[in-house]
């Protein structure tokens, strides 16, 4: 799920932390709505339930002092913290035998947590 979730776009990179995951039995294979190119529709697919945080993290910067504003240097409180507490999705095999899990809260997808904060360490 991790390396699923977590990614480069643009200026930002996407964390995550605190992954907590529950597998279910597994299903077969439904054309449908099992969407994915590499899946291997002769395996079975895997529901899971968990939750997350996930953080978007900007490139630092350091925004020197004029007549109005002292100077800010971003660095450390460059991230947002968004949480994710009741993501599900799904694990399946891919036809190299490769194991790929995706997991979102999509009633929860908006709402920021904290903001101006360091990343996970």
């Amino acid at each position: 799920m991790t390396c699923e979730e977590e990614d480069a776009i643009g200026n930002t990179l996407h964390l995550v932390d605190n992954v907590k995951v529950q597998v279910g039995s597994g299903r077969p294979f439904k054309a449908r709505t099992d969407v994915n190119s590499e899946i291997d529709p002769s395996q079975p697919v895997y529901p899971i339930r968990g939750s997350y945080v996930r953080y978007a993290c900007d490139v630092p910067h350091l925004w020197p002092a004029t007549n109005t504003s002292p100077a800010q240097n971003t660095a450390g409180k460059n991230c947002r913290l968004t949480d994710q507490p009741h993501a599900s999705g799904s694990c399946f095999r891919t036809t190299f035998g490769d194991w790929h899990c995706f997991m979102k809260d999509y009633d929860n997808t908006t709402t920021v947590l904290k903001t101006e904060i360091g990343p996970p360490r």
